[in-house]
């Protein structure tokens, strides 16, 4: 709209009755291409918009899992995890005022400018759980404790995905907030302020993303473990690849939203009589039923182990013979 001097324009960003803030357009609409500092001012602005974007499908994502995690962080035994709530609703008070009066005030920015650390000390807690499911599941070769293990990673890997993304929802929320106190406050550095930001922001998504490529790593070698006892633990096969799949389901749900790639494709399991065929398979079944029949757990155990120890040596004599 024209002001009152001439020559001079003012544009406004945001809702009628929800104004983000005002820009002045000096000597025509050419100067607002040309500008360093009107240029600034629309790069803050598209960053905020971006941030807003990845929160609500953050939100979206949260809201389909069904998982309440700040009940989860209110009432974890860690204090310092436990402070995530209170920082949640700092965060979501300076969004409000924010939305309301169009900018941010001092006193609202004094409540949540030091959050930041609240944040990345919950994001590291989170990472390096994730870390121990990873390094827990690679260590167990028992395949009874691996279909346990795998089980109880299902829920456990989705709710610890569920407060890294509440992490980066409030890390986006509070990346608005500077933003727009930037562009309030010092226009003149906004722009390398959100470079700042963007670098920042990039180098949590490498971070996550690479923990959650070793849970991965970790979780195809008990994959391994499980494939290769078939024969003796059917059962147990079918409840680990069923679990597995769960949580790459899981960390598909979480990529979406954060714009990670995921090209995990579900598991099958192996039938019982494809794996009496595989001479591997036979080879491994075979020596173990063998340390069955040894200690001595029961004669239908010593006759079940003898045959698949017999059909195991046979198996290998074809091989030596093919070979």
């Amino acid at each position: 709209m024209e002001g009152k001097t001439p020559g001079v324009s003012y544009a406004m960003v945001g809702k009628p009755g929800s104004i983000s803030s005002w820009l002045k357009i000096a000597n025509g609409p050419g100067s607002l291409l040309t500008s360093p500092a009107m240029l600034a001012g629309a790069a803050g602005i598209m960053a905020q918009l971006a941030r807003q974007h990845e929160m609500s499908e953050i939100k979206s994502y949260l809201a389909r899992i069904d998982k309440k995690v700040d009940d989860l962080l209110r009432a974890h035994e860690d204090a310092e995890l436990g402070k995530v709530f209170g920082t949640t609703l700092d965060i979501e008070s300076a969004m409000n005022v924010l939305n309301r009066i169009g900018r941010v005030d001092d006193d609202t920015w004094s409540t949540v400018q030091a959050r930041t650390h609240t944040i990345t000390d919950a994001l590291g807690w989170a990472l390096g759980r994730l870390d121990a499911l990873a390094e827990g599941l690679e260590s167990t070769t028992r395949i009874g404790d691996l279909a346990r293990m795998t089980k109880e990673a299902e829920s456990r890997v989705e709710e610890l995905l569920a407060v890294v993304a509440r992490c980066f929802e409030l890390q986006d929320a509070l990346d608005v907030l500077r933003l727009a106190r930037m562009l309030d406050e010092s226009p003149n550095t906004l722009d390398g302020r959100r470079l700042v930001l963007k670098d920042d922001r990039q180098r949590r998504r490498e971070l996550v993303s690479q923990r959650i490529e070793y849970l991965m790593a970790r979780v195809d070698t008990a994959v391994g473990t499980a494939n290769a006892k078939v024969l003796l633990h059917p059962r147990a096969h079918r409840a680990v690849v069923g679990s597995i799949n769960q949580i790459g389901a899981a960390v598909a749900d979480f990529n979406r939203p954060l714009g990670i790639e995921s090209g995990r494709r579900s598991l099958e399991t192996t039938r019982w009589w494809d794996a009496a065929r595989d001479p591997a398979q036979l080879k491994h079944a075979g020596a173990e039923a063998g340390r069955i029949a040894a200690i001595g757990t029961g004669m239908a155990a010593a006759g079940a182990a003898a045959v698949l120890a017999g059909r195991a040596a046979l198996a290998s004599e074809e091989d030596d013979e093919q070979g």
